[in-house]
């Protein structure tokens, strides 16, 4: 791995660990503003609250870190790293929003460590310069067909499920596994369709980047269609998150929806560009042993 794409491996890491703070004080505004002694109707906005707004700051300079980023490494790579967030996850929502954190959960953090180094060690490749009339052609590729109506059946299906159970819960007949249940199904239809916010912003990306080369490429309307659908895709999973931050604790949905932000990131970038591709047999082993270990401390945080 050359020193450039390790450069922008830790602008990435920094990025992702400012939008996982981000999120956690942003969902202590949403404490804050549910502590107000008062009715519902007279409660401030939450825009209006000072901790929301320093947390969407932050939220938002983590993601221009990662735009950036994503233009000269691997989504696949990138994606896979940003569940560093958990181990920030675990500091942040103990010191910041004061929730419990388990021997567990900080045990589980090893895994994650463990699956990042070994993601970082192993997988050598880099992000090139391309072209709009290559990325056009990448939608044509059957593999990414097949992702998309994939994508869409899951999104859909854990939809309903979503539904199902508030319509149970709202009629106090929802049994105890719909406590785990109800958080995940929220992410795993959110984050299949958020996560393409991922997949534009890095064409998005790399087109700028082949542009500032000398090449440019914003004489063609693929350009600006795929900075219009990064702002609706990221607008969308902008504000399921900040839904999800008023529906469940933070230390339970930010860590299962970066969880399915992550899969779902990892395939899209990795079936689009072509990206496993480029593996050998020991980076394939690898980056698949190290996304594992990373799923399994995830698993066995919560």
């Amino acid at each position: 791995m050359d020193s450039q794409t390790v450069a922008w491996i830790v602008v990435n890491l920094i990025g992702s660990v400012c939008v996982n703070l981000g999120q956690n004080v942003m969902k202590m505004g949403h404490n804050k503003r549910a502590a107000l002694e008062c009715l519902d109707s007279e409660r401030p906005n939450i825009k209006r609250i000072r901790e929301w707004q320093v947390g969407v700051v932050i939220f938002l300079a983590g993601g221009i870190a990662n735009f950036v980023s994503f233009g000269y490494a691997p989504q696949s790579l990138l994606s896979a790293l940003g569940s560093v967030q958990f181990v920030s996850n675990v500091v942040f929502a103990s010191v910041v929003l004061k929730e419990r954190v388990t021997v567990r959960t900080i045990g589980a953090t090893a895994c994650i460590v463990a699956g990042c180094v070994l993601l970082v060690v192993f997988t050598g490749s880099s992000s090139e310069t391309l072209t709009v009339p290559v990325l056009m052609s990448y939608y044509s590729s059957p593999a990414y067909i097949a992702y998309l109506v994939a994508m869409l059946f899951v999104a859909t299906g854990f939809f309903s499920l979503y539904r199902h159970g508030k319509r149970l819960s709202a009629r106090g007949e929802a049994r105890q596994h719909w406590d785990r249940l109800l958080p995940v199904s929220y992410a795993l239809f959110c984050a299949p369709l958020g996560t393409q916010s991922v997949l534009f912003s890095k064409s998005v990306s790399v087109l700028l980047r082949t542009t500032l080369a000398g090449e440019s490429q914003l004489g063609y309307w693929f350009t600006y269609v795929s900075l219009i659908a990064f702002v609706v895709t990221i607008t969308f999973w902008v504000t399921r998150l900040n839904k999800s931050l008023k529906l469940f604790t933070a230390i339970v949905i930010v860590p299962t929806m970066q969880i399915g932000w992550t899969i779902f990131s990892i395939l899209s970038g990795g079936i689009y560009f072509h990206e496993f591709e480029d593996y050998d047999s020991l980076e394939t082993a690898m980056f698949v042993l190290g996304v594992v270990v990373i799923m399994a401390g995830r698993g066995s945080s919560s």
